[in-house]
């Protein structure tokens, strides 16, 4: 057994053909856009701080942890056995 049971390709192939991954994506991104947008600004007022670069990070990580979240969970807990038959576990 393997780390990853199917691909990631195929784990993401698979999400993005569903609307909760969509909407999760979304708010996710808009999440990051606005703590980016309040970080920036609020550096700008005050000057940059070690908190401003935690915010950044933050927003990184939320953007990034939006998309492949879902991916990641369905390709460590689906079999190929699974996956051809159509059954993806992971939500």
């Amino acid at each position: 057994m393997t780390l990853l049971d199917i691909p990631f390709s195929q784990a993401f192939a698979h999400v993005t053909t569903t609307t909760s991954w969509w909407v999760c994506a979304i708010i996710g991104q808009i999440i990051a856009a606005a703590l980016t947008y309040f970080t920036i600004k609020n550096s700008q007022d005050k000057g940059w701080k070690a908190g401003h670069s935690a915010g950044l990070f933050l927003a990184i990580a939320i953007a990034a942890l939006s998309i492949v979240y879902r991916p990641g969970e369905i390709s460590v807990n689906t079999s190929p056995e699974q996956a051809a038959r159509g059954v993806f576990i992971g939500y």
